[in-house]
């Protein structure tokens, strides 16, 4: 008998979800290193995980790091560098595009595909967040040379790859190693440190202030919509009451 997708009933299976373990064809399952998962939330994040080494850069200030296998699994860590707490799993990483298309939480082939579809555009341009402003990006120039550089949050210069005719091979290869924060990828170019342009660290600012205001309006909507519910309960309860 033909187990069947559990998304799609008229499709046969390619094989099951790791995680949830229901059966789904090729177009539900993404495949990780070892295994496949489905598209739900909980086995996109074990499939995350699995990309993941044990050996790392700290997304937030690109120290070296070493995980045990619990905060790989969890992909929740604290950096020695920066001395902060790091979960991989409250920034989902996003792809940005020059033709304005925006992917947000790529799978590593769906990363490939997005690069490799848009790399023959006039003005190539794309941008992959990882953790905050956390960033590397590729862009082309009048020559239709590729440009390698990435960021990190806390870091003040950003770095640029001193090869300028990279392939879109390589450049893909870059953009999977940084969005699994592998530590070794960048030994394969050599870097030139620039400082950071104003408009970029005002748009970090200009991040920061909006989180920090997002942070203020929820707290303070949690304190105070329960207080209007139970005022207009009261409300209704009295003049109900009074009839």
């Amino acid at each position: 008998m033909v187990t069947k997708c559990f998304n799609h009933p008229t499709q046969a299976a390619l094989s099951s979800c790791h995680v949830c373990k229901n059966h789904y064809c090729a177009e539900c399952l993404t495949e990780g290193v070892e295994y496949y998962y489905c598209q739900k939330e909980e086995c996109r994040r074990a499939y995350d995980a699995e990309q993941l080494t044990l050996d790392i850069d700290c997304p937030n200030c690109g120290s070296w790091l070493e995980l045990n296998e619990n905060a790989k699994r969890a992909r929740s860590f604290k950096c020695p560098g920066c001395r902060k707490k790091i979960d991989l799993n409250k920034e989902p990483v996003t792809l940005v595009l020059g033709a304005g298309a925006v992917v947000h939480n790529p799978a590593n082939h769906e990363l490939c595909e997005q690069l490799q579809a848009h790399s023959q555009e006039r003005n190539f341009a794309a941008r992959l967040y990882v953790y905050y402003n956390t960033m590397i990006e590729a862009v082309a120039d009048s020559d239709h040379n590729m440009i390698l550089r990435y960021h990190y949050e806390q870091d003040e210069d950003y770095y640029q790859a001193t090869r300028e005719d990279l392939t879109i091979d390589e450049i893909k290869e870059a953009f999977i190693s940084f969005r699994n924060c592998a530590h070794h990828w960048k030994s394969h170019f050599e870097w030139n440190s620039f400082a950071v342009a104003d408009e970029f660290i005002a748009e970090k600012k200009s991040s920061r202030i909006k989180r920090r205001m997002a942070m203020v309006i929820f707290i303070v909507a949690a304190f105070i919509v329960p207080q209007i519910i139970m005022g207009v309960l009261k409300w209704l309860y009295e003049y109900f009451h009074r009839k």
